[in-house]
């Protein structure tokens, strides 16, 4: 069963309408979102065994997830957290010429990712892959002070990353659990983004127990002449932290996935970047939805398809190494 919480219903009128497919307590930032969001509002959801726990919300509870894909009433359908009915719950979305956002990790394989976003093409909607980061106004400065030089050239990147997940799936790999699957979309599209370049010669280690997904894994790929290396934890705790390092000086980014400051240290001396109205990321994610249906948009020109498959396609290979391709 899915522990539902009240959602609050709007009375301002709101110009996207979403649909929540699958389990509510998986998609607590995007609720949270929604609820800040001046042009967003959740008007239904679909969960397995949820008809009972229909009186806990204000919301209409589908029975199936055809009959939410379906209704009139909702824009976009909204695929929280668990892999387990990524690809199959996108399509049906799009089939029935749905908008689709869809949490990290987007689908277990690159075939998938690339049909569901030719099919968001051929239905004329859009289709996105909700990473937060990429959207905090944080990391467009970071961007610029890259692309201008200002602690050199960029040589070498290192991200330290743990995810307290604690549910079943998460240990299953078959569910799309394991560390790589919920932290490697992180630095896969964060990265390349803030370098304007696509990683390649990627290779990794995973530990995991007999039967169960990796709960902590390196990941390490180049993006150019960049190096860049990556720990994800799920099972032991570590600072979080994003190191960016120059020729002529270094970035470090505390708690990386969701910034409070940034310090940055050149020969110059040392100085700490703030932005007191930084917007939750999920706010920011809303917004360019939004300003992507509005444009008619099919994918976003910054989460862009190239990026989200070239992700998918550098998560599953590694699986393939590690496990003998278990996700098939």
């Amino acid at each position: 069963t899915c522990a539902l919480p009240i959602l609050k219903v709007k009375v301002m009128t709101v110009s996207i309408r979403y649909g929540i497919l699958g389990p509510i307590e998986s998609s607590s930032w995007f609720v949270k979102a929604v609820a800040s969001s001046p042009n967003s509002e959740i008007v239904a959801l679909a969960c397995e065994k949820t008809k009972e726990k229909q009186n806990l919300i204000n919301v209409p509870v589908f029975e199936s997830y055809s009959e939410l894909c379906q209704s009139p009433d909702v824009d976009v359908i909204f695929v929280p957290t668990s892999n387990t009915n990524h690809y199959e719950g996108a399509k049906l979305a799009l089939e029935n010429k749905k908008h689709v956002l869809i949490d990290s990790p987007f689908t277990k394989h690159k075939v998938g990712a690339n049909e569901l976003f030719l099919l968001a093409e051929r239905q004329s909607c859009f289709l996105m892959e909700a990473q937060q980061t990429v959207f905090l106004s944080a990391y467009a400065r970071i961007k610029e002070m890259i692309a201008n030089e200002e602690i050199g050239t960029i040589c070498y990147v290192e991200s330290r990353t743990h995810l307290p997940y604690d549910a079943a799936w998460t240990r299953s790999l078959e569910r799309g659990g394991g560390a790589l699957n919920l932290g490697g979309a992180y630095p896969l599209t964060l990265i390349p983004f803030l370098l304007e370049t696509e990683p390649t010669d990627w290779s990794g280690l995973g530990v995991n127990k007999v039967g169960e997904a990796d709960t902590r894994c390196t990941l390490n790929f180049r993006c150019g002449n960049v190096l860049v290396n990556n720990v994800i934890s799920l099972d032991f705790d570590l600072d979080d932290k994003l190191t960016i390092v120059g020729t002529n000086g270094k970035i470090v980014i505390q708690n990386y996935l969701d910034p409070f400051g940034v310090i940055v240290m050149t020969p110059n001396g040392t100085k700490r970047l703030t932005n007191q109205n930084e917007l939750d990321a999920g706010i920011n994610v809303l917004n360019h939805v939004s300003d992507c249906i509005s444009s008619q948009k099919t994918s976003s020109p910054v989460l862009t398809k190239k990026i989200t498959v070239k992700t998918v396609e550098i998560i599953s290979s590694l699986y393939s190494q590690w496990y003998g391709d278990p996700l098939n």
